[in-house]
């Protein structure tokens, strides 16, 4: 069981240590980065785009795929813990860019650990998979211990990482897997379902219209939501109390279909939904349920779907 800790104890156990954060200037990045600097961490972070710098954080433009850059980077930092975040993590861009997501997502995860490994000093560090990788359970829940069966390109670059992981287990990169589930909230990028549909709702909202055309794939799978601000504090915790090289699910353990979500952020914006299926959204090897058992304390999961779905309302409206 991972547990809950005080944010006295997480501050104590963070504060004056070094991290390093890849994909800083992602989705999940951007919440996670705040937080650590929140807790008296000394953040670094890199990713391939420019990025502005803030107190505590410091940004270097590294590009994952070239590895004297990523082994210079290491050698400068010098990371107690290190938060692996980059990759592509779209399943739909992964069926039409189907070996680059392989190659970048397996690449660079080489690259980051073999670096670690030149350092030659102790480092923790959280490898972020997917619930993804176990494939088609036949509607039961997915536990740590199940295999890994991918049925898309971007889980199965996913295993891979967990299996390259894997290489590295007898040296100084001491670290941790979290399998984690749909998660989503305020500044989830607009090609992923949930935000798309919300940005639809949103613009109906704006332009004064009561109803919203949705052109969807299948919608009657069901899968499991967390917040992002969740996530964040359970990558947290699993840095701190996971078992090195083992998995861990970051999930909700509720599994909620598309087809509810929509009916959710009707009720949330009071516009009703028309609903068209469209042929080219349907995607082959589709998981009719993907949800996850949590190793996590009940205290840890603090945020309702209905209320992240409320706060990417917001979002929308501020943005729009």
């Amino acid at each position: 069981m991972i547990n809950a800790l005080s944010k006295e104890d997480l501050t104590a156990r963070y504060a004056g240590r070094t991290v390093l954060v890849t994909g800083a200037n992602g989705f999940v990045g951007g919440y996670l980065v705040p937080r650590l600097v929140e807790l008296g961490v000394a953040v670094y972070g890199i990713g391939r785009r420019e990025h502005p710098q803030a107190p505590g954080y410091s940004y270097y433009r590294c590009d994952l795929n070239e590895f004297e850059a990523v082994k210079q980077c290491i050698a400068r930092v010098k990371p107690d813990f290190v938060f692996h975040l980059a990759s592509q993590s779209s399943v739909g861009t992964s069926w039409s860019h189907e070996w680059e997501t392989v190659e970048t997502n397996v690449r660079t995860t080489y690259h980051l650990f073999k670096a670690l490994e030149y350092v030659r000093r102790p480092v923790r560090v959280l490898l972020v998979s997917s619930g993804e990788v176990y494939g088609d359970l036949g509607g039961r829940k997915a536990v740590e211990s199940d295999p890994l069966r991918p049925m898309n390109p971007y889980a199965a670059s996913k295993a891979m990482m967990e299996i390259m992981a894997h290489r590295f287990q007898s040296t100084n990169v001491d670290y941790v897997i979290a399998r984690a589930f749909n998660h989503t909230g305020p500044g989830r990028p607009e090609y992923f379902f949930e935000s798309s549909v919300v940005k639809q709702f949103v613009m109906a909202v704006k332009e004064g219209k009561e109803r919203v055309q949705l052109l969807v794939g299948n919608i009657d799978v069901v899968r499991d939501y967390s917040d992002v601000r969740d996530v964040v504090e359970k990558y947290l915790l699993l840095a701190l109390q996971g078992k090195s090289c083992e998995a861990y699910n970051v999930c909700s353990g509720v599994g909620v279909s598309l087809r509810e979500a929509i009916r959710m952020i009707e009720e949330i914006t009071q516009i009703h939904a028309d609903i068209e299926v469209e042929k080219g959204k349907l995607r082959k090897n589709d998981i009719c349920v993907l949800v996850g058992i949590s190793q996590f304390s009940n205290q840890v999961n603090s945020i309702p779907f209905k209320t992240t779905l409320m706060d990417l309302v917001k979002y929308f409206l501020d943005k729009i």
